[in-house]
């Protein structure tokens, strides 16, 4: 931008220079304020290039030194000759003391995200007016855009720093337990089966839910028994986006399931007087239940967003959206790697999750690996779209760097993963073995490596990336550990005359070689809260579950085993809740009769 663009900038757009430049002069003067705006404000808060150039630098500062001081901005900013924008030493360290000292800081930053906001609005509809004159671009894409033009402004409206205190937040958690003294919460929806609810408490709002299985286990069944129930019974509202199946098959199965009368029988069409009034009052039943079902076999998750939001307008009792299937969703930005596409979609129905505060349960198709085993049990991994790491690699912890398959999870472990440009602390969930597989050993030019399966991601400075579809043009983030000893530091720390401080840092660092090695057993993760590791200082991904709340697996037993040609008229089928983010993991069994395409507790 040069210097005639941005006076114009300064001049049209709503922004205040005086708040800008408090705000700097109170985090120069007050460094310890770094780590409470760090996630709050970022650059282009700043309309004045030049306080954006030196809020930078100081952002970028602190990443790399973390204890930050006075001192070290000041010397920093001269270097860069930035200092003069703000003032000299004497009145930037008076004019941002008087500020905190005060509690003006806090003020002045929500006046900055305001003037902010307002810019962003203003940016948005230019880019929107483009788009409506321009008559080539379809009235649907406007429309998309138009939605995620909303979403993009609202994420970055400013927060009222009430929400964010802790005594706000205690609030509302006694607010929460009082609703649950009074059964009243709103915050579970229970599914409609007993024993699944005594497991879960229900599903939980914000939460997404896999429900996995390989075809004909009757995940669409369950889907829809859970729909109808919720519908039925708690006067909410659930929507359900078929990919796979129409809307017509869809409405056969519920009639089947609630009448009794044999799916096959239906689609006959020849019923007894008898059957034809089980049938009308059947229909008129779900003709009251507040559902939406939805057949287009086209979906993006830009479109999911857009549809959630307009049926969000007319009826604000939705509380629950089912997707039939997570496999048959669009990506919008294709690529050769269809494993990415998924995990990209998975992140993306959690954030829709919470952006609109709804359960959002996705039925999953499981890869044709359980078939080829002894026992067709679905295990976790079954679900995994990433891939897995050789049994020597090195996990960085606490107490000490542990090969992964001499890790031990029945005591409690924290090890090294990476969160937002940090090196930070999480618990391990689970370890798990999967078996014998193809690997490939990545070198970096200082001699790092690691070695893992083609379709295992690492993190590089454009994003994740899998092996097979990184080159050595690329770089990927290594983590290294730095010491500093034997530092006084009184206003820090007191009464102690010597610190030894240990932490880690990430940065990059260009591949040297990638090249196959042979097969060997491999080995993930799975993470509590975090959907990454650092091994042998490399940071890597691992599975699409790490972003699901709550994971269940079908499996019908007598589905293999059953010697009859015909199919049994009752089956049982386990249901496994093998990952459990807020409660116990479990199983339970219920019975399914397929003639209904119905499920039913035993």
């Amino acid at each position: 931008m040069n210097d005639k663009q941005e006076s114009v900038q300064l001049n049209v757009l709503p922004h205040n220079v005086l708040a800008e430049k408090m705000v700097l002069a109170g985090i120069i003067a007050n460094p310890h304020l770094i780590h409470k705006i760090i996630n709050i404000l970022h650059s282009e808060v700043f309309l004045d290039n030049n306080y954006r150039k030196i809020y930078n630098l100081i952002i970028n500062s602190y990443k790399r030194i973390n204890n930050i001081d006075f001192l070290t901005i000041i010397n920093i900013l001269t270097q860069q000759n930035l200092l003069h924008y703000i003032g000299k030493e004497e009145e930037i360290q008076e004019l941002g003391n008087t500020l905190v000292n005060n509690n003006y800081f806090e003020e002045y930053t929500y006046l900055l995200l305001d003037k902010f906001f307002r810019r962003c609005i203003i940016d948005h509809s230019n880019k929107l007016l483009e788009l409506v004159t321009n008559e080539l671009i379809s009235l649907e894409t406007i429309l998309n855009k138009f939605e995620q033009f909303f979403f993009d402004i609202n994420k970055n409206k400013p927060i009222s720093n009430n929400q964010l205190q802790i005594t706000h937040l205690l609030n509302n958690f006694i607010l929460n337990t009082e609703s649950k003294n009074k059964q009243i919460s709103e915050h579970f929806i229970n599914s409609g089966f007993k024993d699944f609810d005594i497991l879960t408490q229900g599903f939980q709002k914000s939460d997404l839910i896999i429900i996995a299985s390989r075809p004909s286990m009757g995940k669409t069944a369950l889907g829809l028994s859970i729909t109808k129930n919720i519908a039925q019974h708690h006067n909410l509202c659930a929507a359900f986006f078929s990919l796979e199946m129409p809307s017509e098959q869809l409405i056969y199965r519920m009639i089947s399931s609630e009448s009794r009368i044999s799916l096959f029988k239906l689609r006959s069409g020849s019923f007894t007087s008898n059957e034809w009034k089980i049938i009308e009052q059947t229909i008129y039943k779900l003709s009251k239940l507040n559902l939406y079902i939805d057949d287009n076999p086209k979906i993006t998750i830009s479109k999911l967003r857009s549809k959630i939001y307009q049926l969000l307008q007319n009826n604000n009792k939705l509380s629950i959206i089912i997707i039939d299937y997570l496999q048959l969703i669009e990506s919008e930005n294709k690529t050769s790697n269809r494993n990415l596409e998924l995990s990209i979609i998975t992140r993306s129905l959690k954030i829709i999750a919470r952006e609109f505060n709804l359960a959002i349960i996705v039925l999953s198709q499981l890869s044709r690996s359980v078939e080829s085993r002894n026992n067709k049990r679905p295990i976790l991994s079954d679900l995994r779209e990433s891939g897995c790491i050789t049994k020597l690699n090195l996990i960085y912890g606490t107490s000490s760097n542990t090969k992964i398959q001499d890790l031990h999870i029945k005591k409690p472990q924290l090890i090294y993963c990476y969160n937002n440009n940090i090196i930070v602390l999480s618990s391990i969930n689970k370890l798990i073995h999967s078996g014998k597989k193809i690997i490939y050993q990545i070198i970096t030019e200082s001699g790092y490596y690691i070695e893992a399966t083609s379709n295992h991601k690492l993190k590089t400075c454009k994003g994740w990336k899998t092996i097979r579809n990184i080159s050595i043009n690329d770089q990927i983030l290594l983590v290294h550990k730095y010491r500093i000893q034997n530092m006084t530091n009184n206003y820090y720390i007191n009464n102690i005359s010597e610190l030894d401080y240990t932490f880690y840092q990430a940065f990059p660092e260009s591949i040297k070689n990638i090249h196959l090695i042979d097969q060997d057993y491999c080995y993930d993760i799975e993470m509590s809260n975090i959907n990454n590791f650092v091994a042998n200082q490399i940071i890597i991904h691992n599975s699409i579950e790490q972003d699901a709340d709550l994971v269940c697996m079908l499996y019908r037993e007598d589905y293999y085993n059953n010697s009859n040609i015909q199919p049994l008229d009752v089956s049982i089928t386990e249901v496994s809740i093998l990952k459990h983010r807020n409660g116990p993991t479990g199983k339970f069994e219920l019975l399914f009769e397929p003639q209904f395409v119905h499920f039913k507790e035993i």
